[in-house]
């Protein structure tokens, strides 16, 4: 991916993140960041689970720690307005298989975790910038 693309890509998921009030300077926002952007350029070698044992690494935490930390980042900014948020941004509904709708939060609880947020915003980002 050229560098042009790739920083746009950076600034637009720093963007989606400020939208959904993740603050934009702690730990939790660069490990996010970090594996939204490595879904978004690398597809096909994509794996979520590496992705936590590389961030534990560069950050000095257990891949389990780097999942919580994801997962609570997620549970904490989650809220009813996200998937209309979302859409705004991207200018269209986003489409959610079956298996997923039983997570969003219609009744006021539930969040995605960890695996569909990412699957979401990377997919979306990479239709948006025709890297399909």
């Amino acid at each position: 991916m050229e560098q042009t693309i790739r920083n746009r890509m950076e600034a637009e998921i720093a963007g989606i993140l400020e939208k959904l009030d993740i603050p934009t300077a702690s730990n939790a926002t660069d490990i996010l960041k970090t594996i939204l952007l490595a879904a978004v350029t690398e597809p096909d070698s994509f794996d979520l689970n590496d992705q936590y044992d590389k961030l534990g690494r560069a950050h000095h935490l257990t891949r389990e720690r780097v999942r919580q930390i994801i997962s609570h980042t997620i549970g904490r900014y989650w809220r009813m307005d996200t998937l209309m948020l979302l859409r705004d941004h991207f200018g269209y509904p986003i489409d959610f298989s079956d298996e997923q709708k039983n997570c969003l939060p219609v009744n006021g609880v539930g969040k995605p975790v960890n695996a569909e947020f990412v699957r979401w915003i990377a997919s979306n980002l990479r239709l948006k910038y025709h890297l399909e």
